[in-house]
């Protein structure tokens, strides 16, 4: 109940990733680049990470932790995440200023992920505005169809900034998602 009726604030983004070697690789894109009307409220949220991962064990179907670092602008740089530096980013910014509306604060952003299988992993996030935890899954094996459930705003206090956002000083969990299919 953000003040939007279901189907408005729709938004389309792009990714792209290129391994560089067998344990790393580097993305960049962005999520809601493309506003399908007015009522969206999630900036422009452009981002370079660079991955890595590290088998558990020498099993061949190991355990694997994933690590993730990188930058990212408006809603990966909000706030208190740590500024870096602002650049232009388009119209309906989340960290415009008074002066300069249409441009985006980037921050360091990042994640680790644990991952039991080829088909289910927990992860925990920092993506600039907050932090998120939650899980991803492959449904169908053979698949790249992937689901992803987070919570943030579920650590009262944490961070310091985020309460003064919300409705009458109440802080609720947020949840957020999204369903992904890689070509």
């Amino acid at each position: 109940n953000r003040g939007s009726d279901f189907g408005e604030g729709i938004s389309m983004g792009v990714k792209v990733a290129k391994e560089f070697s067998p344990n790393w690789s580097l993305a960049f894109g962005g999520e809601n680049i493309v506003h399908f009307d007015e009522t969206i409220d999630l900036g422009h949220n452009f981002y370079f990470i660079a991955s890595t991962f590290i088998p558990l064990s020498n099993r061949e179907k190991s355990n694997i932790l994933f690590l993730n670092v990188g930058i990212g602008s408006d809603f990966y740089g909000y706030k208190g995440n740590g500024f870096l530096f602002r650049t232009p980013c388009g119209n309906n910014s989340l960290t415009g200023t008074s002066d300069k509306p249409n441009s985006c604060s980037w921050g360091p952003i990042g994640s680790v992920a644990y991952s039991f299988n080829d088909r289910f992993s927990i992860i925990s996030e920092w993506f600039g505005y907050s932090y998120g935890a939650g899980f991803s899954m492959r449904p169908f094996k053979g698949n790249s169809l992937s689901i992803s459930l987070f919570a943030t705003d579920f650590i009262n206090g944490f961070p310091k900034y985020a309460s003064d956002y919300c409705d009458a000083g109440m802080c609720e969990t947020r949840f957020y998602g999204n369903i992904s299919l890689n070509f």
